[in-house]
């Protein structure tokens, strides 16, 4: 046949020699594979050669299984070990305070049987003498006697002003509004569907003394307005120094002279007590009465809160209570947060002022995350609001009370691992009831202090490596020590 083409020649004898050079790599790579095979430093003992060269007793069965226990054991409990935190705490005295530096104050405390006409807060220095707070923001809040909200508390754009007609004698008017005792005060209310109006006094009150003439003259008006029918309404007055109406005083819980109030009597038939905070006057007292007669004879349900003027503050409600809350900044000097009990036009019955109260928070500080909250250690979250959920009551036979709660704030630093650090304020409290002195007004204080250093509490976790380490050396070593334990019941036997 024919022979090659010179070009095909070439290329048959370059095959033949890639694969020659395929094949030495091929068996240098084997040469390699055998010499680290020949450094291998856990060679394998023939399977064939086991038997021959192994023996098996009771004594190595037992030491292999306490061996593993053991090391599951010491396992365990450093695992264990490696998911739990360790705290380490230590105080870090502040040098650095400036005068200039402030603190936030949050609460909310709950006053179920004092009025938020009545309170006032405020904020001074240890000794009482200047304002300490240097920013405040307060809401007051209705709470009827359930401790129910009922409407958030406006003060009247205008201070209330109230008419001062003399005394009754002194105007040449006779008392012609019936008095009302324990006797025929429930027979009044029920027999006068659109309301009892009634003024709680004592004679000797001089501001009693200037009512007597407005309350005639209010009572003459509404008389004059409201001809037909005769038993809509009724005014009437209690004299809560007599001993027959002192029972309806105290059912009514008054506390203050002279109060006024409206008596209805709700679906149910039962008695509602909505007190009068308006002005004094005989125009004012007359414009409120007329709303609530007006008020029974529409179908529309009885409102409960009156304001004649539609400027916001209530002329009257039937709020037993007042919940105070708010955020003041305070100077990082000792202080008090005071709340009073405080009415220009009123006198106060100091045996039956009752400030019993809840503190449904107290906190100082910025508010904390509650992721922020979930680093904490259970114990620092107990101390952040201790206050919190308390309730303090005073006893109707131990005369005033003033409750005076002592608090201690030391700021906190908590380092969660190295990219956690939480930052804020505990403290601790301790609550005294004590007498005031005599014609003070019960009260409650709240005296803070911050101390002078900060709780460090640092949170470590053992690393992963420190972990795989300490497991590797409990391995080896408990392996070693069977061992030598193995060898020497080897010889023993």
């Amino acid at each position: 046949g024919k022979g090659l083409d010179p070009r095909e020649h070439g290329l048959l004898i370059a095959s033949a020699k890639n694969r020659a050079n395929l094949q030495a790599a091929f068996i240098q790579t084997l040469d390699s594979m055998k010499f680290l095979q020949s450094i291998n430093l856990y060679k394998k003992v023939k399977r064939e050669l086991v038997a021959e060269i192994s023996d098996s007793s009771w004594a190595g069965a037992v030491l292999s299984i306490l061996t593993t226990l053991l090391v599951v054991w010491l396992i365990y409990s450093e695992l264990t070990s490696f998911l739990q935190v360790t705290t380490v705490s230590r105080l870090v005295v502040e040098q650095n305070q400036k005068a200039a530096d402030t603190l936030q104050m949050v609460f909310n405390v709950d006053f179920p049987k004092l009025k938020c006409e009545y309170v006032k807060i405020q904020a001074t220095n240890f000794m009482g003498t200047r304002a300490a707070g240097l920013a405040t923001k307060v809401s007051l809040y209705h709470l009827d006697r359930d401790g129910t909200l009922l409407a958030k508390h406006a003060s009247p754009k205008e201070s209330v002003k109230h008419e001062d007609g003399g005394t009754a004698a002194a105007a040449n008017l006779t008392l012609e509004t019936p008095p009302l005792s324990a006797g025929n005060f429930d027979y009044t209310l029920r027999t006068h569907p659109a309301g009892l109006f009634a003024a709680f006094c004592v004679p000797s009150n001089r501001h009693c003394q200037a009512l007597e003439p407005v309350w005639e003259k209010a009572a003459a008006a509404m008389k004059e307005a409201f001809k037909e029918p005769r038993r809509l309404f009724a005014m009437a007055r209690v004299n809560c120094e007599d001993d027959e109406a002192q029972p309806v005083c105290a059912v009514q819980e008054i506390d203050a002279y002279p109060t006024i109030a409206v008596f209805r009597l709700d679906d149910k038939g039962a008695p509602q007590k909505e007190t009068y905070h308006g002005s004094r006057s005989v125009a004012a007292l007359t414009n409120w009465a007329r709303v609530i007669v007006e008020q029974s004879k529409s179908r529309a349900p009885k409102s409960r809160m009156v304001d004649v003027d539609q400027d916001g503050a209530l002329d009257s409600h039937e709020g037993a209570g007042c919940r105070v809350g708010g955020v003041v900044q305070v100077q990082m000097s000792p202080g008090i947060l005071h709340f009073q009990a405080v009415s220009p036009g009123q006198t106060f019955d100091l045996g039956r002022l009752d400030l019993s109260h809840t503190v449904a928070h107290l906190s100082f500080g910025h508010t904390l995350t509650r992721k922020e909250m979930a680093l904490l250690p259970a114990e620092l979250v107990q101390a952040t609001s201790p206050l919190s959920g308390r309730a303090f009551g005073s006893g109707k036979d131990e005369g005033p009370v003033t409750h005076e709660h002592s608090v201690k704030v030391v700021r906190h630093r908590v380092q969660v691992g190295p990219r956690w650090t939480v930052r804020g304020h505990a403290y601790i409290a301790h609550s005294a009831e004590v007498t005031p002195p005599a014609e003070e007004a019960p009260s409650v204080r709240i005296s803070y202090d911050t101390l002078p250093f900060t709780l460090q509490i640092d949170q470590e976790r053992k690393t992963l490596p420190a972990f795989l380490t300490t497991v590797c050396g409990i391995v080896g070593g408990v392996l070693a020590l069977a061992g030598l334990l193995a060898g020497v019941l080897q010889r023993v036997s």
